[in-house]
């Protein structure tokens, strides 16, 4: 005799990467027909906070999960060391239309009764941090070497982990775009396959085949941007030389904010060490101090929620 299935729906709520009609289609179609599940508010938070109920759910094998990609999903069940069952099940509401999650559900005879859990967010923390997805990754360890804010560690056999999700900084993707392998995962990011979406193989080596820099190496980052520049020298005078550091400033921050995806209002929410930490460890080398009041220039400042 088969078990009942574990119906898990994920309401993502700190994040719009999900459409709100799609999610609330599919909690009342399952209400209405009186199908049991269990509602959390974000499985991200979950995972960042090592809930005992994600062991408990790694342990059932008839699990179904309503939520996004399935690498993000058993990402955030690695990160604490749990594997997903064979049979599990991962619905993504970010990609299939939420009646054909509610036919697939009711195909497999779902038991009755009521919803569990709550839909609601428990704390004002983003739960905005990487995980990793170790099929993917080589330990190379260009994100521990990268990241500024302790938000890697190294376990006693030298693995990658994510020790520190709230030292993340709130939306910004930096060290997944130096992953070589495009093995770190942000769940709520948009982009491909940052967000978990599957890695297209074929477009990756193309990429780094190009020279693009992403994914390259914070040392081949280093000699392409000098390539680019040239060597040429010609007379400078005390302007001359105030305008090339303007222009310097501004392409380094142009490169922060398109190669390594930091928003404006993150870079502006650093100190100038920070900047300066991120920009060579990202291999954006230059010799021209940044500040936060260069980026926001006419702007006010904008602080990010990474408590």
């Amino acid at each position: 005799m088969k078990s009942t299935i574990k119906i898990l729906f994920c309401d993502c709520a700190y994040s719009d990467g999900i459409d709100e009609q799609v999610k609330s289609h599919i909690v009342e179609a399952l209400r209405r027909r009186g199908i049991a599940f269990e509602a959390v508010g974000d499985l991200c938070k979950l995972a960042a906070e090592s809930d005992p109920r994600m062991a408990e759910w790694a342990q059932l094998d008839r699990l179904r999960i309503v939520a996004c990609f399935e690498r993000t999903i058993r990402s955030l069940f690695s990160r604490l060391d749990l594997c997903l069952p064979e049979g599990t099940r991962v619905l993504n509401m970010r990609v299939m239309d939420p009646e054909g999650i509610v036919s697939e559900l009711l195909a497999e005879e779902p038991g009755g009764g009521p919803m569990t859990g709550s839909l609601e967010k428990e704390g004002p923390w983003i739960p905005w941090f990487p995980v990793i997805d170790y099929e993917r990754c080589t330990n190379c360890k260009q994100c521990f070497n990268f990241c500024l804010f302790g938000v890697f560690g190294l376990d006693a056999e030298g693995k990658v982990r994510v020790v520190k999700p709230s030292g993340c900084k709130t939306y910004c993707p930096a060290c997944a775009r130096v992953c070589p392998r495009r093995a770190i995962v942000f769940p709520k990011h948009q982009d491909s396959p940052i967000n978990g979406d599957a890695v297209d193989e074929a477009a990756l080596a193309a990429e780094q085949a190009s020279g693009q820099v992403k994914g390259l190496s914070a040392d081949q980052m280093r000699r392409l941007l000098r390539a680019r520049g040239g060597t040429g020298k010609g007379f400078e005078t005390k302007n001359n030389k105030e305008n090339q550091a303007g222009r310097e400033r501004k392409g380094t921050i142009n490169r922060l904010q398109q190669e390594l995806g930091i928003p404006a209002k993150v870079l502006a929410s650093l100190s100038a060490k920070e900047i300066a930490g991120i920009r060579d460890r990202g291999g954006l080398s230059g010799d021209a101090s940044i500040t936060p009041c260069d980026i926001c220039q006419d702007r006010a400042c904008e602080g990010t929620t990474d408590e």
